[in-house]
């Protein structure tokens, strides 16, 4: 299978960035900045390995849409977890935020620095009503162009979907979180 040979090239891949990140750790130690430094660790997606009948990332299923954002820095609880819903637009008013700046009235997005000190103040399922994906991939399966492309609500514990070609899709992610009954 060329499933393998890809999976096995994409984990070699991160560690380039693990050795990008220790050296940045060190030098920040070297300069004492580690201590007034945020880090954020996240990605833009998730991949589908065969999951879904999919290779890739250009869909709505949790595993491409649904990945963990990592924030290390001054007065962050070590170990501390929420799942609030979050999207990649809260990343830069986050980030104005942990700067001490204004965030921009006409800035998308949400901070999310409230959530890095006290999760518990913050009910999950009130935190954001819903997350908006888009996807507009056309892939080749067998030789032939399928339109994969389609829009999602993403909600707390449910995500609704509209693929290309009008079928919809529903997935209550509480009863069904593999996604599989429609």
């Amino acid at each position: 299978s060329q499933l393998l040979p890809r999976y096995r090239d994409r984990l070699l891949s991160l560690k380039s960035i693990d050795d990008t990140m220790g050296a940045l750790w060190s030098c920040l130690k070297e300069h004492q900045q580690l201590e007034s430094t945020y880090w954020i660790l996240t990605s833009d997606n998730g991949f589908s390995n065969g999951h879904h009948r999919m290779i890739g990332k250009g869909d709505a299923f949790n595993r491409s849409t649904h990945v963990p954002t990592y924030v290390l820095g001054p007065g962050v609880p070590s170990g501390a977890t929420a799942k609030h819903l979050l999207a990649h637009i809260d990343l830069a008013p986050t980030i104005v935020d942990l700067a001490g700046g204004e965030i921009p009235h006409d800035l998308d997005g949400k901070s999310f620095v409230p959530l890095l000190f006290e999760p518990q103040q913050f009910d999950e399922r009130e935190w954001r009503e819903a997350v908006l994906i888009e996807n507009w991939e056309t892939r080749i399966l067998q030789s032939q162009p399928f339109n994969t492309a389609c829009l999602a609500l993403r909600f707390f514990d449910s995500v609704y979907v509209e693929w290309a070609d009008g079928s919809p899709e529903f997935y209550d992610l509480e009863k069904d979180p593999w996604q599989v009954q429609n």
